[in-house]
């Protein structure tokens, strides 16, 4: 198969040497009858000959710019900037310079600020995210810690537990669990006084399901069985209730201390 381009005649055969025509970019072209074999060769020569301007122009560009310090380069370049501004201004064609100069400005800037927002949206993101990911472990962290000290939790109910707590608990600013109501009001202690902690919401929750704990009986939700006993709960006897006060009343209420016969 004959080549199209060849860049000698020594390529080929000498008696297909007269199927070639020397080509202006440099080389032999197949010399073909074929019309569009024609327009091919034809476009690729005139395709090749401008690559080879543009290749030659870049190097006298470079050849040009040779040994030119950038730094001086753009030293010369304010200098020369300088003088059209002057230029302007002894033609009083003050508000064209002021232009100009507002439009550099803004388009140095709109591209600055375009990237600080950007930079600003990725970090308010991340802070979400991080903020997030540490509320739900230190509230998870808490609770966890005051089912521990209320009872033994059975096995695969910390789970139940911890999705019940998220529609109640939360941390205020100072980092604290607090538990809210719906409407986001603090939930109190049956004393209506005391704000609720997570060890008195688990202690009632051992009460109303004391499924969740061992130690306890019933298949379901207010299944039968005693609560959970903290180890830390304190005992009183009926008979010294009455002189124990209020303190001794809010203990019994929130589950601290426990009536004994």
């Amino acid at each position: 198969m004959l080549k199209i381009r060849i860049a000698a005649l020594s390529e080929v055969p000498e008696t297909l040497h007269g199927e070639y025509v020397a080509d202006p970019a440099g080389g032999f072209i197949l010399s073909l009858d074929d019309s569009s074999y024609k327009a091919k060769i034809g476009e690729f020569r005139d395709n090749n000959i401008e690559a080879n301007k543009q290749l030659e122009l870049l190097r006298q560009t470079a050849e040009k710019h040779k040994g030119i310090d950038p730094a001086k380069y753009l030293e010369m370049s304010k200098k020369i900037q300088d003088i059209e501004d002057k230029k302007l201004i002894d033609a009083g064609q003050i508000d064209v310079l002021v232009d100009q100069k507002a439009g550099e400005l803004e388009k140095k800037y709109t591209g600055q600020l375009t990237a600080y927002e950007e930079m600003v949206a990725g970090l308010k993101t991340d802070n979400e995210k991080y903020k997030t990911q540490y509320t739900n472990y230190r509230l998870n962290d808490s609770i966890t810690q005051a089912a521990n000290e209320v009872g033994t939790l059975r096995q695969g109910a910390l789970t139940d537990v911890l999705n019940r707590s998220k529609s109640i608990w939360s941390l205020n600013e100072n980092g604290v669990p607090v538990a809210l109501n719906p409407d986001g009001s603090t939930i109190y202690e049956k004393d209506a006084v005391t704000v609720l902690t997570p060890q008195s919401w688990l202690s009632n929750l051992a009460q109303d399901s004391p499924y969740l704990f061992e130690g306890n009986t019933g298949g379901g939700p207010k299944g039968g069985g005693n609560p959970p006993t903290n180890p830390n709960t304190k005992t009183v006897s009926r008979s010294d209730i009455k002189g124990g006060g209020a303190d001794m009343i809010s203990d019994i209420a929130s589950g601290k201390t426990k009536v004994v016969d």
